[in-house]
């Protein structure tokens, strides 16, 4: 499984980069995103490579949705992350494959087609870039480099915002390079040593719960009204400072990634996250202010 998760990966990010080489064909443009033909052209390479292989299994991706018969597998897909950055030829955005098994997130792969770097992972044989063992860093927070972004909606970019000021003061550097999946990735092979973001969707998330984990960090989340997740990972050194500074001081809903699995929450919305979030063994816990 997990080479059918590395073959997508790399299929769908050839389509990419050869396509980010052309004229690029805009489906929508959004205040704060913007939809392209390459978003849909690299989903189909990646669910027909899936559903070759496991037609059987059920699949959740950023551009079609949840589709498949209903299955203890199910693959996530966001197949390209970073689209306004690779709308503007800035050459920082990635492919992110995940399979889950019974709710549990087991397999990760993230894939940088422009600098072919590939992140994989599988619950309990350790994390990889390029083949070669990764692990997290281990600096403290006063000579931490943060990563961070905040989705496309006024509440998340006015939390995000808050919350890079706090994490600024605190931490040596912060960075924002415009792909969750490639923070996730830098944040398991040590170039970051934590990443936050508000408002993210479950297939930003998945691969990076497997990469982190394997590779020694930690990851929070915490569900928002909407459905969408607030997501923290780090590399453990940091962690209680890190989700201090970054959630302003409220309480993260806590699921190390060593151990967790995929629930379902009453709040979520099945279009962000296909009704699961990662979680502890128990059902997550919503704090007082509803999320």
């Amino acid at each position: 499984m997990l080479e059918t998760a590395i073959r997508a990966a790399r299929a769908a990010g050839r389509v990419l980069l050869e396509g980010s080489r052309g004229e690029l064909k805009v489906d929508k443009m959004l205040r704060h995103d913007v939809k392209l033909e390459m978003d849909k052209k690299a989903e189909a390479v990646i669910l027909g490579i899936i559903r070759e292989r496991f037609p059987d299994h059920t699949i959740l991706s950023e551009e079609i949705g949840r589709v498949g018969p209903e299955s203890e597998y199910l693959w996530v897909v966001d197949p390209l992350d970073g689209t306004v950055n690779y709308s503007r030829r800035i050459p920082l955005w990635a492919t992110s494959v995940a399979l889950c098994r019974g709710g549990k997130e087991i397999i990760g792969v993230i894939y940088d087609a422009v600098h072919d770097e590939l992140y994989t992972a599988e619950k309990g044989k350790g994390a990889f870039l390029n083949g070669r063992p990764m692990r997290v860093s281990a600096r403290t927070m006063e000579q931490a480099a943060i990563a961070y972004g905040y989705a496309a909606n006024d509440s998340a970019i006015a939390e995000g915002l808050r919350a890079a000021e706090r994490v600024t003061r605190a931490a040596s550097k912060i960075r924002a390079s415009g792909s969750a999946a490639l923070h996730l990735g830098w944040v398991a092979c040590g170039r970051v040593d934590g990443f936050y973001e508000y408002g993210l969707s479950y297939w930003d998330i998945a691969p990076g719960v497997v990469l982190i984990g394997e590779a020694g960090g930690r990851v929070d989340q915490r569900p928002r009204p909407d459905g969408s997740i607030d997501f923290l990972c780090d590399n453990g050194v940091i962690h209680e400072e890190l989700k201090r500074e970054a959630g302003g001081g409220r309480a993260q809903q806590v699921c190390c990634a060593a151990g967790g699995r995929c629930v379902r929450l009453k709040r979520q919305n099945k279009a962000n996250t296909g009704g699961y979030t990662h979680a502890t063994g128990v059902a997550a816990r919503q704090n007082d202010d509803g999320r």
